[in-house]
């Protein structure tokens, strides 16, 4: 695994920060201020490349509120090239493989036999991290080394200790004073460590102005849902982590998910994942954003693309031009004069896990925009 250090903004940062927060003679030694853990240190930050990282590690970076992310998908990717690091084989990979071969001559689409991709297969991410959180990071992984099965153990050690390597370099410059700021720093527990009602499917209650949603998801679903930032949540992506036979899952696992947002965003999120971009094509079954979107009631108002244009233009348009593995969007083409015809078929079959207005879209004439 490696880190790559593309942009910095160093501690003077936070120093400035804290003296702009006090009266001019309340001086500050500049090490007393690296050394609390207060939000004056989450100024100071750096742009890092994450490369050669299992896509249970990217999950746990990825559960905290804080996080700015921008990751690699198994949709850019090819999954069937997937890569597992040094120590994390397992007898199942070769398994997993022939399934998503098999799967993919059957000619099923790739949102469903990319589900056998092994949870510990290598991927890639771009984050802008806080210094503060970096430390508290490297704190947490060093945690899960008692937590987690034997077989984890030497990985997690070696995600702390490239962590502590970055701080040193893109911040402290001292490996002492990196140890001081360790010991200074509280150790929080970002992942929920109990277990969540596995009997929950979808369940949405009102409550005032929140919504509260229980349901059971799988991983590569759960890695979607996090990435919204406002949502709070617990889930039980613990026990997926810590589990003995951690090393056989893939990304289809069941993760069971409590989730509060306020209702305004709750409708921000999936007039979004409304988009036939942001759905997957699961031939026979729902996809899990749809089962949610359906629970709060569906309308085409709801769609990102309402006004008449595409805010995804460059995405829908490299499905159009087969450089993208996903069915190209049926609104998409009518929106902008593109025939459906050579690609009717594949619509009708990915139409078949969306809402049923899909269809009657799908057979429309392209000169009706409706």
């Amino acid at each position: 695994m490696n880190i790559n250090v593309m942009r910095v903004d160093d501690l003077d940062v936070a120093l400035e920060g804290w003296r702009n927060s006090r009266s001019a003679d309340a001086a500050k030694n500049w090490r007393e201020v690296f050394t609390i853990d207060v939000p004056v240190n989450e100024l100071p930050s750096a742009v890092l490349r994450f490369d050669g990282f299992t896509i249970l590690e990217r999950e746990v970076f990825a559960t905290l509120r804080s996080h700015v992310m921008w990751a690699r998908t198994s949709h850019v990717d090819d999954p069937l090239r997937f890569k597992i690091p040094d120590g994390l084989q397992s007898s199942s990979n070769a398994a997993n493989l022939r399934k998503m071969c098999d799967a993919k001559t059957q000619g099923l689409s790739q949102d469903e036999w990319r589900q056998w991709l092994p949870v510990t297969s290598t991927t890639a991410w771009t984050a802008r991290v806080s210094f503060r959180d970096l430390v508290k990071l490297t704190r947490y992984f060093t945690y899960l080394i008692d937590r987690v099965d034997d077989v984890m153990k030497d990985r997690m050690a070696a995600v702390g200790d490239v962590l502590s390597d970055v701080i040193t370099h893109a911040f402290t410059e001292d490996d002492g004073l990196t140890e001081t700021v360790m010991a200074a720093f509280g150790c929080p527990r970002f992942l929920h460590e109990d277990w969540v009602d596995a009997s929950l499917t979808i369940e949405v209650k009102d409550v005032d102005a929140f919504h509260h949603v229980a349901m059971s998801v799988p991983l590569w679903l759960r890695a979607q849902i996090v990435r919204h930032r406002p949502l709070t949540f617990v889930d039980d992506f613990f026990q997926l982590l810590t589990h003995p036979d951690v090393l056989d899952h893939t990304i289809m696992t069941p993760v069971n998910m409590n989730i509060v947002a306020a209702t305004d965003y709750w409708h921000s999120v999936l007039s979004k994942r409304t988009c036939w971009l942001a759905q997957d094509e699961l031939r026979g079954r729902k996809d899990p954003w749809q089962r949610m979107i359906d629970e709060f009631g569906y309308d085409d108002r709801m769609l990102p693309c309402a006004g008449g244009s595409c805010p995804y233009h460059g995405d829908a348009i490299l499905r159009v031009e087969g450089k993208d593995p996903g069915v190209p969007c049926p609104r998409f083409c009518d929106l902008n004069g593109i025939d459906k015809a050579p690609h009717r078929d594949a619509m009708l079959r990915a139409a078949q896990s969306r809402h049923p207005s899909w269809v009657a879209r799908i057979e429309r004439s392209g000169s009706d925009f409706g």
